[in-house]
């Protein structure tokens, strides 16, 4: 499914540091929240998400598969 940019969130400035504000384009089949990668990654190949006051590097591979990592 092809999602234009303008379905992609916002970015906005929190405590210095930039903070992407993702809203799910839809629920999945089991009625989980669907991201499009594109717009969690926004041309990059690499993020920070933070969880529970821990970071984490979510990626892309040369492959196309997505590693996360602490």
């Amino acid at each position: 499914m092809q999602e234009s940019q303008s379905k992609c969130p916002r970015t906005r400035q929190a405590e210095s540091a930039t903070v992407t504000e993702l809203r799910a384009t839809n629920l999945g089949n089991n009625g989980n929240a669907r991201y499009d990668s594109r717009c969690i990654f926004r041309g990059g190949r690499e993020v920070e998400i933070v969880h529970n006051g821990g970071e984490y590097r979510l990626r892309i591979t040369a492959a196309g598969k997505l590693i996360l990592t602490k």
